[in-house]
């Protein structure tokens, strides 16, 4: 590689002449900031009033393809901590025993210390394939004590190994792998290097509806591939919707992601509270009747009202606890006032998601045959043709396994 992947820009805001550094960040180097000139690749030594730390922090590259890098930045536990836009960057070390397990499959797959982010229940670290060196995500899943609710979330978790280990859709995260030891799980899947949909949302100040009907159509694959093999996913939002790389939305494949909190109706009754407080639907907020696919049909139509109108639920409250009319009056309201001319279709795609009555709210499968998908005739023949050219590259990917 001929240029970094970026530059580090350090610069003293206490010192009005202080002169810009300029530090290159290469891919698989690790530049480490701090004071103490003998364990970092740049040492502060100017600091006398010790804001930063001796080992403050340190930057890295993901080099998610040839033309692609992303630089991280990991704080190494310093005394004031590592701020990226006023906000503190995901930390996490592998424990003893953690390490020890890896070292029992390091083999097949190797699991970096280099943190993608957490959330309540896991951990996403980098990993990659041994022999191949492909770039892989590790979902890294704790489990409890031996307690009885320890054990029920155990078996859960277990369970979303099982399900992601038989999925095998364009419009689905691929599964690799996943191992599981009396202590932790570890679930190897392909590593979406366009980032979630919320990202793409805080990234483009105006979403066209065209583009929000490639989106949305491939969401509803997903989703029927899903709901034909009787699992409900539960927990659809826009931070579990990934895009693996393209430099056009018009060739973006979208993929569904974390299946933790997914269930199966033949299999369980399906009335505990899952998913995110925000997307969750009327009856799976006041767990009055058992979940059906319906959920997650609910789910989507959120979604497509965060695409079309930019509108965030902090802005004008949650719907799922509204009664029918008051959401309709809400949703037009926000479709009728926007920027820009919404669509009928595209108004009746949103509101045939959020009916309160979950029986009352369209299909998977019928979704995909919306209007709203399916005319006029050229854009239905671009979005055939784009299954097509997906199927094809996850025929290619699948082979090479």
């Amino acid at each position: 590689m001929d240029s970094p992947s970026g530059y580090l820009h350090l610069e003293d805001a206490q010192l009005s002449d202080a002169k810009l550094i300029k530090i290159p960040i290469w891919p698989r180097d690790i530049v480490k900031v701090g004071r103490d000139p003998r364990s970092n690749t740049f040492a502060i030594e100017t600091d006398v009033d010790n804001m930063v730390s001796r080992n403050h922090c340190e930057f890295y590259v993901v080099e998610y393809e040839p033309s692609v890098h992303y630089v991280y930045v990991r704080d190494r536990k310093s005394f004031n901590g590592t701020f990226e836009q006023c906000n503190k960057p995901p930390t996490h070390e592998l424990t003893t025993l953690q390490k020890e397990e890896c070292e029992l499959f390091k083999d097949k797959f190797t699991v970096s210390r280099l943190c993608l982010g957490y959330g309540s229940e896991a951990v996403v670290h980098l990993a990659s394939e041994t022999n191949t060196h492909k770039q892989l995500v590790c979902k890294l899943i704790t489990l409890g004590k031996a307690n009885n609710k320890s054990r029920g979330e155990s078996r859960k978790r277990i369970l979303e190994a099982d399900i992601l280990r038989g999925l095998e859709h364009p419009n689905i995260l691929p599964y690799i792998d996943a191992v599981i030891s009396p202590h932790n799980i570890y679930i190897f899947t392909e590593l979406a290097s366009g980032g979630d949909l919320m990202s793409f949302i805080f990234r483009h100040d105006f979403i066209t509806e065209f583009d929000t009907r490639i989106i949305l159509r491939q969401v509803l694959r997903g989703l029927q591939y899903l709901h034909d093999k009787g699992i409900v996913h539960r927990d659809l939002k826009p931070e579990n919707i990934l895009f693996a790389l393209s430099p056009k939305i018009a060739y973006h494949r979208v993929m569904l992601s974390d299946f933790g909190a997914c269930g199966i109706p033949e299999k369980s009754r399906m009335l505990s509270l899952a998913g995110t407080t925000h997307y969750q639907a009327p009856e799976a907020r006041h767990c009055t009747e058992a979940q059906t696919p319906a959920v997650d049909m609910w789910a989507t139509g959120l979604v497509a009202l965060l695409l079309l109108t930019h509108s965030m639920q902090d802005e004008y409250g949650p719907l799922n606890c509204l009664d029918p009319e008051a959401i309709d009056a809400l949703v037009s309201e926000l479709l009728d006032h926007n920027v820009t001319r919404i669509s009928h279709e595209a108004k009746n795609f949103v509101m045939s998601c959020l009916k309160v009555p979950p029986l009352e709210r369209i299909t998977a499968s019928d979704a995909v045959e919306h209007g709203w998908f399916c005319s006029p005739k050229m854009h239905l023949e671009f979005f055939q043709e784009m299954d097509q050219r997906m199927l094809s590259t996850q025929t290619q990917s699948m082979a090479q396994k």
